[in-house]
């Protein structure tokens, strides 16, 4: 039986862009996800979110937005501060940078997979995640859960 205060929505899930491994990666240069409930909204008392971000060679920004509004078609999105749940660095975006090989230099341009966890905190409705500045990599998935 699911235990009723876990709860987990999928923002991301298989993103590749050019330059990456995959077979179609998109040419697109940021995404917007679509929205997915907060604890706000199914009325959770704690607000805390746990977010975890899977990439493999990926150069972007990423930004989680959330809104107070039950209407998640609004433009009230606001960035979000997270937590990383390893240094305990709080920041609002998320600069990923993968440098590809240089040639003659045998060390450079290895594969570098993440998987981090991330918290934030608030009684947001909805959640979404904004990435941008996207020049190549995978993002296998971005998941928040409450």
């Amino acid at each position: 039986m699911r235990n009723k205060t876990d709860y987990g929505e999928v923002l991301v899930s298989g993103l590749s862009f050019g330059g990456s491994v995959e077979d179609q990666p998109t040419k697109q240069t940021s995404y917007i996800s679509e929205p997915v409930k907060g604890d706000g909204l199914v009325h959770r008392a704690s607000g805390l979110h746990t977010i975890q971000i899977h990439t493999i060679n990926t150069t972007a920004d990423i930004m989680f937005e959330a809104t107070l509004d039950r209407d998640p078609c609004s433009t009230a999105w606001i960035p979000i501060s997270i937590t990383n749940t390893s240094t305990g660095n709080i920041s609002t975006v998320l600069h990923y940078v993968y440098n590809s090989s240089v040639p003659n230099i045998p060390s450079s341009g290895k594969t570098i997979e993440l998987n981090e966890f991330f918290t934030a905190q608030g009684q947001y409705a909805w959640i979404r995640v904004n990435i941008s500045n996207i020049s190549n990599g995978i993002i296998d998935s971005i998941k928040v859960s409450f």
